[in-house]
């Protein structure tokens, strides 16, 4: 069973790019955990920890640019999140390196929850207004 799952009907915001990223997001954290859960090596779980990073990191820029182009009233508040995990998980990277080695399962616990709480309580919210106010139905779900 995976530690975290998307689910389009849960957690998609109707941009097919940004629901990809998503997955791609909950796929790093699951290869992190599952690799952290089977004690792998520290190489190993800092390459998938990068990924995490990078993938989270490349999403929050598409997704600041939505918001940007459809002109969101809420983009600051939105980016203040995305900024502040960043330097989160960046610190939780750059500590686990000069660490021991050990991924922290409180770490893993911390992304999970945030990611849950911030596509539902954050992305949610800018859903209708990206998508009513675009042009491109190409990027949009099936409603």
């Amino acid at each position: 069973m995976a530690f975290v799952t998307f689910e389009k009907k849960n957690h998609g915001v109707k941009n097919k790019d940004l629901d990809e990223q998503h997955q791609q997001i909950f796929d790093a954290v699951n290869a992190l955990y599952d690799a952290a859960m089977k004690q792998k090596d520290k190489k190993t779980l800092t390459k998938l920890f990068e990924n995490l990073v990078t993938s989270t990191v490349s999403h929050f820029v598409a997704e600041e640019k939505l918001m940007q182009k459809y002109e969101y009233p809420r983009y600051a508040t939105h980016k203040k999140e995305h900024d502040d995990l960043t330097k989160q998980i960046t610190d939780m990277l750059n500590n686990f390196i000069k660490g021991n080695g050990v991924v922290a399962q409180t770490h893993l616990y911390f992304i999970k929850d945030w990611l849950y709480k911030h596509i539902v309580q954050s992305d949610l919210l800018y859903v209708d207004h990206i998508f009513y106010h675009s042009l491109d139905t190409s990027q949009h779900r099936d409603q």
